[in-house]
């Protein structure tokens, strides 16, 4: 019968002669390794090498002499296992390594095509800024025009109804409209004397 054991079973059952230690030929490091990949294959060795002895004994041979061959063959298939594991583990590794590449390769793309969002993101916000300040002078500039025209004509005509008009678009409170129509009267009396 084989079984794995770990080093510290190993140690303990080292006089047990009747069993192969398969935690031997893994190796120090890959015992945890080795058990869970062989550990339906143990089972299946020990069924086999049950069916060659009852074989043997049935055809009258000494099991005695045939053990030793049939030990060697086991650690044969044992290390042919292991080579065939650790090749598979390898195969993965390297496809694992691929795919890792490829994640981190795509992970640069993203980053890349992020920055580019976000340029593109501060060039709109740059554009919608200047946008609004475009529309604000333009109405500053209706209200300016507008003050003008009021200005103009009050000059020109020096008619009081558009002094209101002129007060209401600058925003004029109603006592500094009475101070300005106070002074205006001044000045038009100064005209007369």
């Amino acid at each position: 019968i084989f079984t794995l054991k770990s080093p510290a079973t190993k140690r303990a059952s080292s006089s047990d002669s009747g069993k192969e230690n398969l935690g031997e030929a893994a190796g120090d490091g890959k015992d945890q390794e080795v058990t869970s990949v062989f550990s339906g294959h143990v089972e299946k060795w020990d069924n086999e090498a049950d069916k060659l002895r009852s074989i043997l004994s049935e055809s009258g041979e000494d099991t005695n002499n045939a053990v030793p061959d049939l030990k060697s063959a086991v650690q044969q298939a044992v290390q042919q296992a292991l080579a065939e594991a650790e090749e598979r583990m390898e195969d993965e590794r390297r496809a694992y390594r691929q795919h890792l590449d490829n994640v981190r390769e795509e992970l640069q793309e993203s980053e890349k095509f992020r920055n580019l969002l976000m340029r593109q993101s501060e060039l709109l916000k740059e554009q919608l800024r200047e946008s609004k300040l475009a529309i604000e002078r333009s109405k500053q500039s209706h209200h300016v025009e507008y003050l003008k025209n009021i200005t103009v004509k009050y000059l020109e005509s020096n008619d009081p109804t558009l002094l209101r008009a002129l007060g209401s678009a600058l925003s004029i409170s109603p006592e500094e409209m009475n101070r300005i129509e106070k002074g205006q009267a001044k000045g038009l009396m100064s005209w007369f004397s």
